[in-house]
Protein backbone atom coordinates (compact mmCIF):
# COMPACT_ATOMS: atom_id res chain seq x y z
CA UNK A 1 0.00 0.00 0.00
CA UNK A 2 1.57 3.31 -0.85
CA UNK A 3 1.99 6.07 1.50
CA UNK A 4 -0.83 7.85 -0.46
CA UNK A 5 -3.33 5.49 -0.29
CA UNK A 6 -2.87 5.14 3.95
CA UNK A 7 -3.63 8.70 3.64
CA UNK A 8 -6.87 8.08 2.29
CA UNK A 9 -7.56 5.08 4.64
CA UNK A 10 -7.26 7.34 7.53
CA UNK A 11 -9.39 10.11 6.27
CA UNK A 12 -12.04 7.88 5.20
CA UNK A 13 -11.79 7.03 8.96
CA UNK A 14 -11.96 10.79 9.86
CA UNK A 15 -15.15 11.06 7.47
CA UNK A 16 -16.91 8.31 9.25
CA UNK A 17 -16.53 9.99 12.83
CA UNK A 18 -18.13 13.17 11.07
CA UNK A 19 -20.54 11.02 9.60
CA UNK A 20 -21.54 10.12 12.98
CA UNK A 21 -21.39 13.22 14.53
CA UNK A 22 -23.19 14.98 11.36
CA UNK A 23 -26.28 12.46 12.50
CA UNK A 24 -26.09 13.11 16.29
CA UNK A 25 -26.33 16.85 15.40
CA UNK A 26 -29.25 16.08 13.60
CA UNK A 27 -30.97 14.27 16.17
CA UNK A 28 -29.87 16.73 18.36
CA UNK A 29 -31.44 19.56 16.49
CA UNK A 30 -34.74 17.96 15.38
CA UNK A 31 -36.32 15.09 18.06
CA UNK A 32 -33.76 14.83 21.16
CA UNK A 33 -35.37 15.23 24.20
CA UNK A 34 -34.48 18.03 26.07
CA UNK A 35 -32.34 16.82 28.71
CA UNK A 36 -30.16 15.04 26.96
CA UNK A 37 -28.05 17.81 25.76
CA UNK A 38 -24.99 17.75 27.85
CA UNK A 39 -24.66 13.93 26.93
CA UNK A 40 -24.87 14.54 23.61
CA UNK A 41 -22.47 17.73 24.00
CA UNK A 42 -19.92 14.71 25.31
CA UNK A 43 -20.43 12.65 22.46
CA UNK A 44 -20.08 15.27 19.78
CA UNK A 45 -16.70 16.35 21.75
CA UNK A 46 -15.50 13.25 22.16
CA UNK A 47 -16.13 12.48 17.94
CA UNK A 48 -14.63 15.76 17.39
CA UNK A 49 -11.53 14.49 19.31
CA UNK A 50 -10.99 10.97 17.51
CA UNK A 51 -11.19 12.84 14.10
CA UNK A 52 -8.35 15.12 15.59
CA UNK A 53 -6.65 12.86 16.39
CA UNK A 54 -6.53 10.96 13.64
CA UNK A 55 -5.15 14.15 10.78
CA UNK A 56 -3.42 16.08 12.91
CA UNK A 57 -0.79 12.15 13.94
CA UNK A 58 2.47 13.07 13.31
CA UNK A 59 2.50 10.60 11.01
CA UNK A 60 0.07 11.74 8.89
CA UNK A 61 2.81 14.50 8.45
CA UNK A 62 5.40 11.82 7.47
CA UNK A 63 2.77 10.22 4.45
CA UNK A 64 2.13 13.17 2.95
CA UNK A 65 6.08 14.14 2.60
CA UNK A 66 6.22 10.57 0.84
CA UNK A 67 3.07 10.84 -0.94
CA UNK A 68 4.51 13.76 -2.54
CA UNK A 69 7.22 11.78 -3.78
CA UNK A 70 4.92 9.48 -5.61
CA UNK A 71 3.53 9.63 -9.13
CA UNK A 72 0.01 10.81 -9.13
CA UNK A 73 -2.75 12.01 -11.20
CA UNK A 74 -3.95 15.64 -11.25
CA UNK A 75 -7.67 14.91 -9.19
CA UNK A 76 -5.16 12.82 -6.57
CA UNK A 77 -2.61 15.45 -6.54
CA UNK A 78 -4.70 18.08 -5.99
CA UNK A 79 -6.44 15.90 -3.25
CA UNK A 80 -3.27 15.17 -1.77
CA UNK A 81 -3.25 19.09 -1.36
CA UNK A 82 -6.45 19.33 0.35
CA UNK A 83 -5.14 16.31 2.81
CA UNK A 84 -2.19 18.87 3.81
CA UNK A 85 -3.92 21.94 4.25
CA UNK A 86 -6.29 19.74 6.66
CA UNK A 87 -3.59 18.19 8.48
CA UNK A 88 -1.62 21.59 9.01
CA UNK A 89 -4.72 23.15 10.37
CA UNK A 90 -5.56 20.21 12.38
CA UNK A 91 -2.14 19.54 14.08
CA UNK A 92 -2.01 23.52 14.88
CA UNK A 93 -4.86 23.19 17.31
CA UNK A 94 -4.11 21.28 20.82
CA UNK A 95 -6.91 18.34 21.16
CA UNK A 96 -8.31 20.00 24.39
CA UNK A 97 -9.54 23.17 22.19
CA UNK A 98 -10.94 21.07 20.10
CA UNK A 99 -12.82 19.34 22.18
CA UNK A 100 -14.15 22.47 24.21
CA UNK A 101 -15.10 24.50 20.98
CA UNK A 102 -17.21 21.80 20.11
CA UNK A 103 -18.71 20.78 23.49
CA UNK A 104 -19.25 24.60 24.00
CA UNK A 105 -20.92 25.09 20.52
CA UNK A 106 -23.66 21.99 21.26
CA UNK A 107 -24.52 23.54 24.65
CA UNK A 108 -25.00 27.00 23.35
CA UNK A 109 -27.19 25.97 20.65
CA UNK A 110 -29.29 24.28 23.06
CA UNK A 111 -29.45 27.51 24.96
CA UNK A 112 -30.16 29.45 22.25
CA UNK A 113 -33.03 27.97 21.33
CA UNK A 114 -34.54 28.97 24.53
CA UNK A 115 -33.59 32.65 24.45
CA UNK A 116 -35.25 32.39 21.27
CA UNK A 117 -38.38 31.05 22.36
CA UNK A 118 -37.77 33.63 25.08
CA UNK A 119 -36.53 36.52 23.23
CA UNK A 120 -34.59 36.95 25.86
CA UNK A 121 -30.47 37.44 25.01
CA UNK A 122 -29.71 37.47 28.41
CA UNK A 123 -30.05 33.90 28.73
CA UNK A 124 -27.27 33.44 25.56
CA UNK A 125 -24.64 35.69 26.15
CA UNK A 126 -22.89 34.19 28.59
CA UNK A 127 -22.75 31.03 26.56
CA UNK A 128 -22.07 32.90 23.44
CA UNK A 129 -18.90 34.83 24.94
CA UNK A 130 -17.38 31.39 26.42
CA UNK A 131 -18.13 30.06 22.79
CA UNK A 132 -16.32 33.16 20.95
CA UNK A 133 -13.65 33.40 23.57
CA UNK A 134 -12.86 29.36 22.38
CA UNK A 135 -13.06 30.95 18.56
CA UNK A 136 -10.15 33.81 19.42
CA UNK A 137 -8.13 31.22 20.66
CA UNK A 138 -7.98 29.14 17.95
CA UNK A 139 -8.03 32.36 15.81
CA UNK A 140 -4.36 32.88 17.30
CA UNK A 141 -2.77 29.69 17.00
CA UNK A 142 -3.87 29.43 13.35
CA UNK A 143 -3.08 32.83 12.40
CA UNK A 144 0.56 32.10 14.10
CA UNK A 145 0.96 28.96 12.46
CA UNK A 146 -0.72 30.37 8.68
CA UNK A 147 1.03 33.79 9.21
CA UNK A 148 -1.93 35.85 8.28
CA UNK A 149 -4.05 37.86 10.85
CA UNK A 150 -6.91 35.78 13.42
CA UNK A 151 -9.61 36.46 11.12
CA UNK A 152 -8.42 35.33 7.42
CA UNK A 153 -7.06 32.27 9.73
CA UNK A 154 -10.68 31.78 10.02
CA UNK A 155 -11.67 32.73 7.01
CA UNK A 156 -9.46 29.80 5.69
CA UNK A 157 -11.41 26.90 7.63
CA UNK A 158 -14.18 27.24 5.50
CA UNK A 159 -12.98 29.22 2.28
CA UNK A 160 -9.53 27.98 1.67
CA UNK A 161 -6.92 30.71 -0.05
CA UNK A 162 -9.07 33.45 0.55
CA UNK A 163 -7.68 36.28 2.32
CA UNK A 164 -8.92 39.19 4.28
CA UNK A 165 -8.54 41.47 1.37
CA UNK A 166 -11.38 39.50 -1.03
CA UNK A 167 -14.00 39.49 2.13
CA UNK A 168 -13.58 43.49 2.35
CA UNK A 169 -13.75 44.01 -1.41
CA UNK A 170 -16.61 41.73 -1.35
CA UNK A 171 -18.51 43.80 1.09
CA UNK A 172 -17.17 46.71 0.01
CA UNK A 173 -18.58 46.90 -3.45
CA UNK A 174 -22.20 45.70 -1.97
CA UNK A 175 -22.19 48.62 0.33
CA UNK A 176 -21.38 50.58 -2.81
CA UNK A 177 -24.24 49.19 -5.19
CA UNK A 178 -26.86 48.32 -1.87
CA UNK A 179 -26.88 51.61 0.52
CA UNK A 180 -28.55 53.66 -2.34
CA UNK A 181 -30.64 51.04 -3.53
CA UNK A 182 -32.39 51.67 0.63
CA UNK A 183 -34.50 54.81 -0.28
CA UNK A 184 -35.38 53.75 -3.48
CA UNK A 185 -36.95 50.84 -1.80
CA UNK A 186 -38.47 52.30 0.34
CA UNK A 187 -40.28 54.51 -1.99
CA UNK A 188 -41.25 51.68 -4.45
CA UNK A 189 -42.63 50.26 -1.35
CA UNK A 190 -44.33 52.94 0.08
CA UNK A 191 -46.59 53.41 -3.46
CA UNK A 192 -47.06 49.45 -3.70
CA UNK A 193 -50.86 47.66 -2.97
CA UNK A 194 -50.25 44.48 -0.75
CA UNK A 195 -52.15 41.97 -1.70
CA UNK A 196 -53.38 40.11 1.46
CA UNK A 197 -54.13 36.76 2.34
CA UNK A 198 -56.76 35.66 4.19
CA UNK A 199 -56.84 32.12 4.66
CA UNK A 200 -53.51 30.87 6.93
CA UNK A 201 -51.46 27.99 5.10
CA UNK A 202 -50.77 25.57 7.67
CA UNK A 203 -47.79 23.86 8.88
CA UNK A 204 -48.59 20.68 6.87
CA UNK A 205 -49.84 22.51 3.78
CA UNK A 206 -45.81 24.20 3.83
CA UNK A 207 -44.37 20.80 4.35
CA UNK A 208 -46.44 19.33 1.40
CA UNK A 209 -45.54 21.82 -0.75
CA UNK A 210 -41.75 21.70 0.13
CA UNK A 211 -41.61 17.81 -0.61
CA UNK A 212 -43.69 18.46 -3.25
CA UNK A 213 -40.74 21.36 -4.69
CA UNK A 214 -37.50 18.75 -3.68
CA UNK A 215 -39.58 15.95 -5.18
CA UNK A 216 -39.29 18.12 -8.52
CA UNK A 217 -36.04 19.29 -8.79
CA UNK A 218 -34.80 15.50 -7.86
CA UNK A 219 -34.16 15.23 -4.29
CA UNK A 220 -33.32 11.40 -3.41
CA UNK A 221 -35.46 10.56 -0.60
CA UNK A 222 -34.15 7.31 -0.45
CA UNK A 223 -30.69 9.00 0.84
CA UNK A 224 -32.20 12.27 2.66
CA UNK A 225 -34.96 13.61 4.41
CA UNK A 226 -36.89 16.95 5.68
CA UNK A 227 -37.34 17.96 8.91
CA UNK A 228 -38.07 20.34 11.73
CA UNK A 229 -35.71 22.40 13.43
CA UNK A 230 -35.51 26.00 14.85
CA UNK A 231 -33.17 26.92 12.05
CA UNK A 232 -32.71 25.60 8.66
CA UNK A 233 -30.21 23.54 8.08
CA UNK A 234 -28.52 20.97 5.77
CA UNK A 235 -26.24 17.84 7.52
CA UNK A 236 -26.31 14.44 8.22
CA UNK A 237 -23.48 12.05 6.79
CA UNK A 238 -22.16 10.55 2.97
CA UNK A 239 -25.51 9.55 1.44
CA UNK A 240 -27.51 10.17 4.21
CA UNK A 241 -28.59 13.91 3.88
CA UNK A 242 -30.53 15.30 6.46
CA UNK A 243 -32.21 19.09 5.96
CA UNK A 244 -34.44 21.25 8.11
CA UNK A 245 -36.45 24.38 7.83
CA UNK A 246 -39.13 25.67 10.31
CA UNK A 247 -42.78 26.88 9.96
CA UNK A 248 -44.66 29.87 10.33
CA UNK A 249 -48.28 29.82 9.44
CA UNK A 250 -47.81 33.78 9.59
CA UNK A 251 -45.02 33.89 7.52
CA UNK A 252 -45.48 30.66 5.33
CA UNK A 253 -42.82 30.95 2.79
CA UNK A 254 -40.10 31.65 4.89
CA UNK A 255 -40.39 27.83 5.60
CA UNK A 256 -40.40 27.24 1.70
CA UNK A 257 -37.06 29.64 1.16
CA UNK A 258 -35.55 27.56 3.99
CA UNK A 259 -36.39 24.30 2.30
CA UNK A 260 -35.14 25.30 -1.46
CA UNK A 261 -32.06 26.96 0.28
CA UNK A 262 -30.90 23.74 1.91
CA UNK A 263 -31.90 21.29 -0.72
CA UNK A 264 -29.32 23.03 -2.63
CA UNK A 265 -26.51 21.96 -0.42
CA UNK A 266 -28.10 18.59 -0.38
CA UNK A 267 -28.30 17.92 -3.67
CA UNK A 268 -24.61 19.31 -4.52
CA UNK A 269 -23.62 17.06 -1.66
CA UNK A 270 -25.95 13.46 -3.02
CA UNK A 271 -24.53 14.58 -6.72
CA UNK A 272 -20.54 14.41 -5.61
CA UNK A 273 -19.14 11.94 -8.30
CA UNK A 274 -18.72 8.22 -6.70
CA UNK A 275 -15.53 8.30 -7.66
CA UNK A 276 -14.43 10.38 -4.98
CA UNK A 277 -15.20 8.75 -2.13
CA UNK A 278 -12.21 7.52 -0.52
CA UNK A 279 -10.28 10.12 -2.17
CA UNK A 280 -11.55 13.10 -0.35
CA UNK A 281 -14.33 11.86 1.82
CA UNK A 282 -14.62 15.05 3.68
CA UNK A 283 -18.52 14.92 4.58
CA UNK A 284 -20.63 17.50 4.45
CA UNK A 285 -22.14 19.85 7.45
CA UNK A 286 -23.56 23.27 6.53
CA UNK A 287 -25.33 23.86 9.97
CA UNK A 288 -26.55 27.55 8.97
CA UNK A 289 -29.46 28.89 7.09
Amino acid sequence: MTSYDKLKQIFHEAALSSDIAGILHWDMSTMMPKNSRENRAEQLSYLSKIRHQLISSPNVGKLIDNAKEEKLDNENSSNLIEMEREYIMSSSLPSDLVEKLSKASAKCEGIWEEARKKSDFKIVEPHLEELVNLAKEESLILSDKLHCSPYEALINKFEPQSKERDIKNIFENLEIFLVPLIDQIIQKQSEDKLISISNLMTVEQQKEIGLYLMKSIGFDFTRGRLDTSQHPFCGGAYQDIRITTRYNENDPFSSLEGIMHETGHAMYELNLPQKFRLAADIPSGDYSG
